[in-house]
């Protein structure tokens, strides 16, 4: 677990959620940790899989030229092995042409 305020955050988690639209746009959102700190988010469904590295503090988005589909998906938080610690990830966002599609907390 990474430390954060009041709350703990794993350095790793697997969410199932069924996503009831089509994506074309994940938001991962961190908590100010350790400088340098980093971690990969990444959304599975079917055959489909994106990968987007989310720093310390703030939001990183990727944006997909594919919209991913609907239906039962796996979001994953992972370490980079290569950072020099994990970032909290706070939540991540699904969206479907501006729409916010589903809000993932990984704890």
């Amino acid at each position: 677990m990474v430390e954060h305020g009041s709350f703990a955050c794993p350095i790793a988690a697997r969410v199932e959620v069924a996503v009831s639209a089509e994506v074309d746009e994940v938001r991962a959102v961190s908590a100010t940790s350790t400088p340098g700190a980093a971690s990969a988010v990444t959304v599975v469904t079917g055959r489909s899989d994106r990968r987007v590295d989310v720093g310390n503090g703030g939001t990183s988005t990727l944006t997909l030229a594919s919209p991913m589909p609907a239906g039962r998906w796996i979001v994953a938080v992972e370490p980079v092995l290569d950072a020099p610690a994990t970032a909290c990830v706070d939540h991540v966002q699904l969206f479907h042409r501006g729409t916010l599609i589903a809000t993932i907390v990984p704890r």
